[in-house]
């Protein structure tokens, strides 16, 4: 928590503050702003032969295989997949709207003291760092909400997918039905590990990608 930083505390930010569950911002664990009871989701990487997790590094994204799969990134960044694309073209719709009728009742009201805080367009939002924007669209009820709606729709779209299998899967020698996903475990999906499996188990100080295209093509033939 960034307590001591100026932020409010815990019970104090507006997403907690939700009555529902469902529209709290559900996103993964590892960020200071999401709600403490939410499941991990991009982080449950954790199995008993691997205690300690994959390092950060090797949790490329899902979708892209490119940058680390985080929060940030799947919410505001990552453009692999054309559901996840659109979804965000309606999230950044929606919270166009939202602004506009929090600047309406701002312009409408009598006394600053309980007026909504003042936000920057959607356009300019999108213009911000991606931690920025998470602090700005927290900052009040309607863009919470907004944001948590969406994060529930991102998420259902990376969990319809399986987890990248990373390198630290092969050193470590994590055996394919004991990787989560979705918090469940795959029974012997060896389609996670890739059609080399075999060949990096036996020498896990071969380094090449595991999910390269060199190894995509190789199972198709």
């Amino acid at each position: 928590m960034r307590q001591g930083l100026g932020w409010p505390p815990h019970s104090r930010r507006k997403h907690v503050g939700l009555s529902h569950l469902a529209e709290r911002p559900t996103a993964w664990n590892g960020s200071d702003n999401v709600p403490e009871d939410s499941e991990p989701r991009t982080e449950t990487t954790r199995t008993p032969e691997r205690p300690q997790g994959v390092p950060r590094n090797d949790r490329l994204c899902r979708l892209c295989m490119d940058k680390v799969e985080d929060p940030l990134h799947a919410l505001f960044e990552c453009r692999a997949s054309l559901e996840l694309v659109a979804r965000r073209e309606k999230f950044w719709s929606q919270c166009d709207k939202a602004l506009r009728e929090l600047a309406s009742q701002t312009t409408g009201s009598h006394s600053r003291k309980n007026a909504p805080p003042l936000l920057p367009p959607a356009e300019s939002l999108r213009a911000m760092q991606t931690t920025e924007v998470m602090f700005a669209l927290l900052a009040t009820d309607a863009t919470s909400l907004v944001l948590a709606m969406y994060t529930m729709a991102v998420m259902a779209i990376y969990d319809a997918s399986e987890r990248y299998a990373s390198r630290t899967d092969y050193r470590t020698g994590t055996k394919p039905n004991m990787v989560r996903t979705r918090g469940a475990l795959l029974d012997g999906d060896k389609r996670l590990m890739g059609p080399n499996w075999g060949r990096h188990w036996a020498n896990p100080s071969d380094t090449r990608s595991h999910n390269g295209p060199e190894n995509r093509l190789a199972g198709k033939q």
